[in-house]
């Protein structure tokens, strides 16, 4: 969706765009967009709650389908979500086990517990 945003203002530059144009994009370019947009809606609540800093422009792709249509691609999606999802003890293992100091790993693995308890409230 990067693409057709840089086509659409001729720049370079993707400093200046923010989710609501992905959702108008979205409504343009995809014909199942009352199916879509909310699987847009909760990717970005995601990242949000999970601090997830890749959510950039160049993420967000669609997937042309068998029959010619568009769709949200799930990919890193659905890998992050089975990740924090997956149960916190594998979170916890792979948040103890990163390259991270102590403080940052406590810290990060407190955020999450939170985060996720916020996550399951939805």
């Amino acid at each position: 969706m990067a693409l057709i945003i840089r086509l659409q203002q001729s720049s370079d530059s993707l400093a200046i765009c923010n989710y609501l144009q992905l959702f108008q994009l979205m409504q343009k370019y995809v014909p199942a967009y009352i199916v879509e947009a909310p699987k847009l809606l909760k990717l970005l609540v995601f990242n949000y709650l999970f601090s997830n800093g890749d959510a950039h422009f160049k993420n967000f792709s669609l997937l042309k389908t068998p029959i010619g249509d568009y769709r949200l691609s799930p990919a890193s999606f659905e890998v992050i979500k089975q990740i924090m999802l997956s149960g916190s003890e594998k979170v916890k293992e792979l948040t103890f086990a990163s390259y991270l100091d102590q403080t940052t790993k406590r810290n990060y693995w407190q955020s999450y517990e939170g985060r996720l308890r916020q996550l399951e409230k939805t």
